[in-house]
């Protein structure tokens, strides 16, 4: 928007033959002097007299050569009829209003050109100077320049105020000193080419744009807080177009404020090839308010933290846009979203740079961070990447992205609410629990914060908190999913997608967290499947001990799509300490080959000692057809002397699909014996006799016997792979079974018999993997036989349909099968035949 501030043709021949008369005159400096005596001024009575009246000069009615002082403490109004030019305007003192008498028309035009400490345009004082406007007041363009408080302790004001009054001008506002500038009531304010506001140390600016209608505008880049302070308030459905920095240089502060329903901050649209930007932080530190129902716009960039400085953006029922937003880039930057705001760019990028520090935090319903043509980016991804960058999503709030979503090395995310993406790409941290911020000195902070979490408990909601992926998840290897239990719960990460796990798990449990034993936490749940495991932590690997209690890992438990722990009490460390004496744990029972397996077992000693071993089934030797296998651990006591040893013994039976497991203690009280086993079974099947998709169902019977004390339990876990030609995972799907010794299903005797079913799809041809796996543990005198257990009970086919299958036991090759040469041909409906070594099977066939 430009504005035509010329005047009418009689006018500009006036002021023509107003030059051509003083072409020959000497400048002169001429002092108001007002039209009566200055005690009444002083006073606070307000003067009025014409601008054109020699009588209120000391010198005359200044002219286009001369400089026109008001240098007087005091009240005046100077009322301008017509259209007047002079070479410098300078109110030293008091407040002075132009009065335009026809404020359409009427102007009073300054001069002066080239540097110098003279300028075209001066107000401020030692005490304070204030110049009121309703017309125009304005510089001839080109090398005009003006001031508002520029010396060191002066204070200077200019008041535009009224549809017609407008101030144009190359200004500076607090060079040295203060300086304000108030446009309301539909005013206009125009820089040409920019401006430096608060340009040195000490100095203080501040531009004001308040109401409907009124305006501020400028061409260039307008920095705020070079070295000083600097203040831009757009209030009240006020309107600003610039393209601000703010902050701008080391040591200066700028702030911005745009607030109110109607109130705008754009920029100019690639005007002379200048960079539309807004810029919170260049090299100084700058913070941006927009609030309640303003916007923020940038053409070209929204950067908050850019060349090295710090900066702040606040979004509350707000919004703010740039084609690219960048929080944190190459300095520190924070934005804030809250109460339904909205900030949104093509893309978004949180920390980028190695110098760079980038925090985005999305609070409440309906706020917002969009991403509405390519991704989000969090964390450092040039250079060594090491720029940490955070994105938090609490309450409600929200992030979306059109394309993927990465958080790189040093990227982050947390909280309890959503992020949209097809892929969110993990090489950092997700963390639900943290929050990252930048502190004080604008470094980057990790923050346990449980206060999402504690309100929901405090609701009585029945959903755990959780953070939400809409879309796949993938971990990768230098990737982290931290997950945080205590009073109010633990973490969760859902995933609507598909979810591909490397890289680590992290828990942290708080002192007074108690987990239950036998029991199972869901701690990543996904709408489509789990593949990978990550690194170190296979199927039922113990990933540690926490509060008495050791926790293990389980992917895709009680037939459910995801990851879950398992919880066992851990051995517990004696009342007291007492002597060591060596006793033996006597325990035998059946041993038949098969896999390799291992067995883990715990030494606890009266003085708290622990020592964990595994040892190889395989290498256990034998003493009168039976089992023998000890863990030893040996301790010093007090006085550095080793004084004795304790055994546990595990007499454990692996078969191809059975385990029997009994734990049993001949040693003092202080030592507690715990034993886990595992068995391990898969099948290869092709289904023929048809084309194209279809579906079958299996069924798996689980069946033995529990001790119903001292602690027992069986965890069955079933997955059904159809595989591609090469023999890589097509689909997956997988169903499980937890049983325990308190379990419902178990009759007076212990014995349990259940069934755990699966629908397969598959395609006629198509090979497909049948695995088990039952992971089994006993504690004290505790016992589990699942001889036997596992089988395949049925599995119904579509009519005319037939199963081949290869029988594979777990550790046997597969080269048969991957030959075609298959084991078993399941015959005609209703005949029995022998499926793997799990059992018996039943075939039925589904007539349609």
């Amino acid at each position: 928007m430009f504005f035509d501030l010329l005047p009418s043709a009689g006018r500009l021949a006036a002021v023509i033959s107003v030059l051509a008369a003083s072409s020959a005159h000497a400048q002169v400096t001429t002092h108001w002097q007002g039209p009566t005596d200055l005690e009444q001024a002083v006073g606070g009575v307000s003067i009025n007299g014409l601008f054109d009246n020699p009588d209120n000069w000391t010198l005359g009615v200044p002219t286009v050569d001369d400089q026109a002082f008001f240098s007087e403490l005091g009240n005046y109004t100077v009322d301008i009829n017509g259209q007047f030019m002079i070479d410098r305007f300078e109110l030293n003192a008091g407040t002075v209003t132009l009065n335009f008498l026809d404020p359409a028309n009427d102007s009073l035009m300054f001069t002066r050109t080239g540097s110098g400490g003279a300028r075209g345009l001066n107000v401020g004082s030692s005490s304070v100077a204030v110049l009121n406007i309703n017309g125009r007041l304005i510089s001839e363009s080109g090398g005009v320049y003006g001031y508002v408080g520029r010396n060191i302790n002066h204070v200077g004001y200019i008041n535009v105020d009224g549809p017609d009054a407008y101030l144009r001008g190359n200004i500076s506002v607090g060079e040295y000193g203060t300086g304000t500038i108030n446009v309301r009531n539909g005013g206009r304010f125009y820089l040409q080419g920019g401006g430096f506001h608060g340009y040195f140390a000490g100095s203080s600016a501040t531009i004001n744009v308040d109401g409907a209608g009124s305006t501020f505008q400028t061409q260039g880049n307008t920095y705020f807080g070079s070295s000083g302070n600097a203040y831009l308030n757009i209030t009240n459905g006020a309107y600003a177009q610039l393209n601000p920095y703010f902050g701008s240089d080391s040591g200066g502060y700028g702030e911005g404020l745009v607030t109110g329903e109607g109130s705008e901050l754009t920029t100019f649209t690639n005007y002379n090839s200048v960079y539309n930007k807004i810029v919170v932080g260049g090299r100084g530190t700058g913070k941006l308010t927009v609030s309640d129902g303003a916007v923020a716009r940038a053409y070209t960039s929204l950067e908050v933290g850019e060349a090295g400085g710090n900066g702040r953006l606040f979004v509350d029922d707000a919004t703010a846009t740039g084609t690219n937003v960048y929080i944190g880039e190459y300095g520190h930057g924070e934005a804030t979203v809250t109460n339904g705001g909205d900030l949104a760019g093509r893309s978004i990028t949180i920390g980028y740079r190695d110098s760079g520090q980038g925090v985005v935090s999305i609070d409440g319903t309906e706020s917002t961070l969009r991403a509405y043509s390519y991704g989000i980016k969090v964390g450092g991804s040039v250079g060594n990447g090491d720029a940490p960058g955070g994105l938090n999503l609490t309450n409600g709030g929200t992030a979306t992205s059109t394309t993927d979503t990465t958080l790189y090395r040093n990227g982050h995310l947390s909280g309890n609410s959503t992020l949209i993406a097809p892929n969110a790409i993990n090489h950092g941290t997700v963390a639900p629990s943290m929050r990252y911020s930048l502190n004080d000195n604008y470094q980057f902070t990790e923050t346990l914060d449980r206060t999402p979490f504690e309100f929901a408990s405090a609701g009585g909601s029945a959903a755990k908190p959780r953070l939400t992926i809409d879309g796949n998840y993938q971990q990768t290897s230098t990737g982290s999913l931290d997950i945080h239990f205590d009073q109010y719960g633990w973490d969760q990460l859902f995933v609507t997608g598909n979810a591909t796990l490397d890289g680590t798990l992290n828990l942290s449990v708080a002192d007074d967290f108690i987990i239950e034993k036998d029991n199972v936490y869901d701690i990543l749940k996904t709408e489509g499947g789990v593949t990978g495991t990550f690194a170190d932590l296979a199927e039922g690997d113990k990933v540690g001990s926490f509060n008495g209690t050791d926790l293990f890992v389980t992917y895709n438990p009680l037939g459910s799509n995801g990851v879950s722990l398992l919880s066992l009490e851990a051995p517990a460390p004696p009342p007291s300490p007492q002597p060591i004496t060596v006793e033996t744990i006597d325990t035998f029972g059946d041993y038949s080959s098969g896999q390799t397996q291992s067995i883990f077992t715990n030494i606890t000693d009266a003085f708290g000692n622990t020592q964990n071993n595994i040892v190889n089934l395989n290498d256990a030797f034998e003493l009168l057809g039976k089992t023998w296998v000890s863990s030893e651990a040996t301790y010093d006591n007090l006085f550095g002397q080793r004084e004795a040893r304790a055994y546990a013994a595990i007499n454990t039976e692996v078969g191809a699909n059975r385990v029997i497991l009994e734990t049993a203690t001949q040693a003092p009280d202080f030592t507690k014996t715990y034993a886990t086993a595992s068995s391990n079974w898969h099948d290869h099947i092709v289904v023929l006799g048809g084309t194209g998709d279809d579906v079958m169902t299996i069924w798996f019977s689980l069946d033995g016997m529990m001790a119903e004390e001292e602690g027992s339990s069986l965890l069955f876990m079933l997955r059904a792979t159809t595989l591609e030609s090469d023999g890589e995972t097509d689909s997956q799907v997988s169903a499980s079974k937890l049983l325990t010794y308190m379990d419902e299903e178990l009759d007076e005797d212990g014995v349990f018999d259940t069934m755990v079913e699966v629908v397969l799809p598959f395609t006629y041809g198509q090979p497909i993997r049948l695995d088990t796996t039952v992971f089994a543990t006993a504690w004290l005198n505790g016992d589990i036989d699942f001889s036997g257990t596992a089988k395949v009970d049925s599995i119904t086919l579509p009519n005319g349909a037939t199963a081949f299958s290869s029988a594979i036991q777990s550790g046997e090759s597969t080269e048969a099968y991957n030959n075609a040469i298959t084991a078993y041909n399941v015959p005609e409906p209703g005949t029995l035949a022998l499926l793997g070594l799990g059992g018996v099977l039943f075939i039925r066939r589904r007539y349609r």
